[in-house]
């Protein structure tokens, strides 16, 4: 109640005129009216609400597609990454810059979208769209079930349908906001636009130009720090002699724009991790919400008091701090505004990381596409697939954007044999060495695989657990935590482990 009359008392503090209604007695008005019952059930009514730049805001693609595989003889299993994917769209990628065109009445949408066609659009698109019948790979993200799924049919995703898809194409459609490079990919794959609500569209764009050297938004910023990690991650396997080294830095020099110097190539865990953190912190800035939670130190009850009655803000937390004597005269207040719109945000740009994290979908699924049904497990900026006598690998390489072999650090030519996985984040490996060794990989969302945990969560653990000869069992951890009273802590926890293939059809 508190939140919808701040809202209000803001409305019409623009000068808006505001007709209210209780929800109950709307409600009555729905059931009492077929006519007004009808009205809001159409398409165009449920979607009227003004886009926010924040639902085009995806993040990362994961996913597991089957769930164990044995090599047969001649195959093997690869396991390749993205050399720093969103460095890589951040630095190449191509940007809006101003403020853009906001269309919303059809006539101007159809001005610059005639019957459907978004070539001409560069921005932001609030749309439904109808997924082909059938495609491998979806293109378009959507939120559900708290989880970021690409689908075919949105009530098949709804109701976690494992059986053949039965629905009309008003029930399968998908309505929501994507940037326009990742809804002009969806377009090429078969999907089709059906109707356009509202358009961002920039008229002016910035993109990288690897000849001038110049353009894009982060480019002298991701070179200086993309040097800084390449440098401190030492020589790759491969770079085994003075050639093969000299090599490598003419490779990143042509590829990337980057000159490194060779005497501080050498293994940093320390300046990696401090290169790592800044190439990925810079974007994640721009999609920063602005209503964060804050802290009010207060000494008065009147003080307090202008808190808990004030429309504007939620109380979230409240904790009383005594003094010497024993008496509580001061309160350490969490609150935060109950709309994002009372805050302005003044360093953040979600149009942006929009931006960087759509086209770093696009990359993952560039290998996707090329892959096809030979993908096994993707997760944001890698991919673990099958290559068989014939098949062609994608080409890897060491600069920036290129696919690296992340079995390389046990040795080139590594390769896996055995493979499962339970869901997003929650696979394990066993991978065999040029020389015969045979290396168990294991790894699960939230849990630290140590020599305790690994008792229980290894390859055989996951194995059983994954063809259901094994029920989700209970695993001890550790986790450090701070406490409400600002005191940092190492707890025990329990986490259960369990199966969570969600995000296809199995079959």
């Amino acid at each position: 109640y508190e939140r919808t009359q701040a809202i209000n008392g803001l409305l019409t503090g623009q000068g808006y005129i505001l007709v209210e209604i209780w929800e109950c007695e709307f409600q009555a008005m729905i059931n009492n009216t077929p006519e007004l019952q009808a009205f809001i059930e159409r398409d165009d009514v449920k979607v009227c609400v003004p886009m926010d730049p924040r639902d085009a805001f995806y993040g990362g693609r994961t996913g597991n597609i089957v769930s164990h595989y044995d090599v047969k003889d001649g195959e093997k299993i690869n396991y390749y990454d993205v050399c720093s994917l969103y460095p890589f769209t951040c630095k190449t990628g191509k940007y809006p810059l101003g403020h853009p065109e906001i269309l919303f009445d059809p006539e101007d949408i159809e001005k610059l979208c005639p019957n459907n066609d978004i070539s001409r659009v560069e921005g932001l698109i609030k749309c439904t769209v109808l997924p082909p019948d059938s495609l491998y790979h979806p293109v378009l993200p959507m939120k559900a079930h708290q989880k970021l799924m690409f689908v075919l049919c949105r009530k098949c995703c709804q109701l976690q349908n494992n059986q053949e898809c039965t629905h009309t194409d008003s029930e399968g459609q998908l309505t929501g906001a994507w940037v326009s490079c990742e809804l002009h990919k969806a377009v090429e794959m078969g999907y089709r636009i059906k109707k356009i609500y509202e358009v961002w569209h920039y008229s002016k764009t910035t993109q990288y130009d690897p000849r001038t050297g110049k353009g894009g938004l982060f480019a002298g910023f991701i070179n200086q720090f993309v040097k800084l990690k390449t440098e401190a991650s030492g020589w790759p396997a491969s770079c085994d002699t003075p050639e093969a080294k000299a090599a490598y830095i003419r490779e990143i020099e042509e590829k990337s724009e980057i000159k490194l110097d060779p005497d501080k190539i050498k293994y940093n865990a320390g300046a990696r991790a401090v290169a790592k953190l800044m190439l990925n912190s810079l974007w994640g800035k721009f999609a920063q919400r602005a209503n964060m939670d804050k802290t009010a130190v207060l000494y008065t009850y009147e003080e307090l008091y202008s808190f808990l009655f004030d429309a504007k803000k939620i109380i979230t937390g409240c904790m009383f701090v005594e003094n010497e004597s024993g008496d509580a005269d001061t309160v350490y207040l969490n609150w935060r505004w109950v709309n994002e719109d009372f805050e302005a945000a003044l360093s953040s740009n979600v149009v942006i990381a929009s931006y960087v994290t759509a086209q770093g979908r696009l990359v993952l699924y560039k290998y996707l596409e090329m892959l096809g049904e030979r993908v096994f497990y993707y997760d944001t900026d890698s991919v673990i697939f099958v290559t068989r006598p014939g098949d062609v690998e994608p080409p890897s390489g060491n600069a920036l954007g290129e696919m690296t072999d992340e079995l390389a650090g046990y040795g080139v030519n590594t390769y896996i044999t055995n493979f499962v996985s339970g869901g997003p984040k929650f696979y394990s490996y066993i991978a065999v060495t040029p020389d015969g060794q045979e290396i168990e990989c294991c790894k699960i969302k939230g849990i630290r695989i140590d020599s305790q945990t690994s008792e229980k969560v290894n390859y055989n653990t996951m194995r059983k657990l994954v063809e259901r000869q094994v029920e989700p069992f209970k695993v001890e951890t550790t986790s450090i935590r701070r406490l409400k009273y600002h005191t940092v802590v190492t707890q025990a926890e329990e986490k259960i482990i369990r199966v969570t293939s969600a995000k296809r059809r199995r079959v």
